[in-house]
């Protein structure tokens, strides 16, 4: 949407940096899918609003969201979609992820590989306490606005479970879901939701092409 306009997109079929070029219908601009940013036509210069994004499991997603609703899929096109076209792609050139957080004050990107290690990450990007979460079973990783009642939380990690990272807030003792970002005990935090961070997985090596600024985390120890 820009302007109160609803835009509808398609894929133009071509590439920049790495990133998938996309049209929309009612003024043929173009736009860069990993920022969102339009680079020419009539609105270049122009940004979509970003929208947080999670990358899971089907079995996590389902678990975490069971009232999900799916896109079907066109029954004369199904075999189409029985395997990733870009599967080989991903397999020979071995292509790495991590978890991009993009706010207003800053960017950064968080390799997979890295949370690996440290699967809670707790810091401030553009002046925003942040928390980072991974779990391994499933390769998700979450970002979390850490703040709650006026006040910035610490958190420790408590287990890893098949389904969930469970969290303890320092201030109030309490538990946390890592996965839902939701209190899970009694008392104030009961139900309430920390606010997602805007993020996305990104492809590593485009990072620098479309973020200059941005920075990259590294596990404590290196």
């Amino acid at each position: 949407m820009v302007d109160d306009r609803v835009l509808e997109l398609r894929h133009r079929g071509w590439l920049l940096d790495g990133s998938f070029l996309l049209y929309d219908l009612e003024t043929d601009s173009l736009w860069v899918q990993a920022t969102g940013k339009a680079v020419l036509g009539p609105l270049k210069g122009r940004r979509l609003e970003r929208l947080p994004v999670t990358h899971t499991t089907w079995g996590e997603w389902r678990r975490l969201q069971p009232d999900t609703a799916v896109l079907a899929k066109p029954l004369a096109r199904v075999e189409r979609y029985r395997r990733d076209r870009f599967e080989e792609y991903y397999r020979t050139h071995e292509i790495q992820f991590g978890l991009s957080v993009c706010l207003d004050g800053g960017q950064k990107l968080y390799p997979l590989a890295e949370l690996e290690k440290t699967p809670l990450v707790q810091e401030h990007i553009g002046g925003v306490p942040a928390l980072i979460v991974f779990h391994p079973p499933s390769v998700t990783a979450q970002a979390w606005d850490r703040r709650f009642e006026g006040a910035v939380l610490d958190f420790d990690l408590v287990e890893t479970s098949p389904g969930d990272v469970i969290l303890r807030d320092r201030r109030n003792g309490t538990r946390w879901s890592g996965m839902t970002g939701r209190g899970l005990d009694s008392g104030p935090s009961l139900g309430w939701k920390l606010p997602s961070l805007l993020s996305s997985q990104f492809a590593i090596p485009n990072w620098k092409r479309h973020y200059p600024e941005g920075t990259v985390y590294t596990a404590p120890g290196r």
